[in-house]
C-alpha cells in the first residue's frame, strides 16, 4: 500500500510541476483563460506574441463574459496590460481556441501606454499576476 501512495504522490507532483511550467509562447492563438471573477469568465488575449519572445514583456487585453450572456456582450475589462512572462505564466489556467476580439480597444490603450513610457512616465509592467495587478490598479495606459 505504501508503494501505491508513493506513486500517486509522484504523479500529483509531476502534474503540478507541468502546470507550473506552462509555456505561454507555445499557444499560437495567444488566448488564455485566467481565474473567473464571480459570474464573469475571464481570459487574456496576447497581442504581441512574436515580439514577447525577445522582449519578455507581453501586451495583453483582459476580456470577460458573464455566464449566460451571448458572445457579442464580451467585456473589455482591461484594454491593455503590460506583463512579464513569469507573471503571465502564473496567471493563466488553460489555453483557449476562441475569444479573440477586434483590436481597436487594445490598440488605443497600448498607444497611450507607449506615449507614457516614451515621455518617461509611469508605464507600469505587471510582475505578480493579472488578477493582482488588476486589483492593485497597476494596469492599462500608465495611469493608476
Amino acid at each position: 500500500m505504501k508503494r501505491c501512495a508513493g506513486i500517486s504522490l509522484l504523479a500529483v507532483s509531476m502534474w503540478s510541476t507541468a502546470l507550473a511550467q506552462v509555456d505561454v509562447l507555445s499557444h499560437r492563438p495567444g488566448l488564455w483563460a485566467i481565474d473567473p471573477d464571480g459570474p464573469i469568465t475571464r481570459w487574456v488575449e496576447i497581442h504581441n506574441l512574436s515580439d514577447a519572445k525577445s522582449t519578455g514583456i507581453f501586451h495583453v487585453e483582459v476580456l470577460g463574459l458573464r455566464h449566460g450572456d451571448p458572445a457579442w456582450k464580451v467585456q473589455h475589462l482591461v484594454p491593455h496590460l503590460a506583463i512579464t512572462q513569469a507573471a503571465l505564466q502564473r496567471s493563466v489556467v488553460k489555453p483557449l481556441k476562441q475569444g479573440s476580439v477586434y483590436p481597436e480597444t487594445f490598440d488605443s490603450a497600448y498607444s497611450q501606454w507607449q506615449k507614457t513610457r516614451d515621455a518617461g512616465g509611469d508605464a507600469s509592467v505587471c510582475e505578480s499576476t493579472v488578477t493582482a495587478c488588476i486589483s492593485q490598479g497597476a494596469v492599462g495606459d500608465g495611469r493608476r
